[in-house]
């Protein structure tokens, strides 16, 4: 990445609502976190970004490298709020009640 005095600009677009968290990698790798659709990034010095992991949640708050060079994240919030409908066990639902038999012949 090259490092302009006095400049500023764009480096990264996302179309996250917002980039939460961010951390170095031992490579020099920026790596980010989103609040939206819970992606991490991994943003090379040369700006080439690839998304690393998408979460089970909506947001990464927090982002970790151990000295082995392993990543940590930590994600909250939901993605999908599920209706009332998709909460009900298919088993809980009512039986489809039987057409009623007639007894007079057609």
């Amino acid at each position: 990445m090259a490092r302009v005095q006095g400049i500023g600009g764009v480096f990264f677009k996302s179309d996250e609502t917002h980039i939460r968290s961010l951390v170095f990698d031992r490579q020099g790798n920026l790596i980010a976190g989103s609040d939206g659709n819970g992606l991490v990034y991994r943003i090379a010095p040369d700006v080439n970004a690839f998304v690393l992991f998408s979460a089970p949640k909506q947001e990464i708050s927090a982002l970790v490298v151990d000295p082995a060079g392993s990543l940590y994240a930590a994600s909250v919030g939901d993605i999908h709020t599920p209706s009332p409908a998709d909460q009900a066990p298919a088993s809980s639902l009512p039986p489809t009640p039987a057409p009623a038999a007639s007894s007079e012949p057609n």
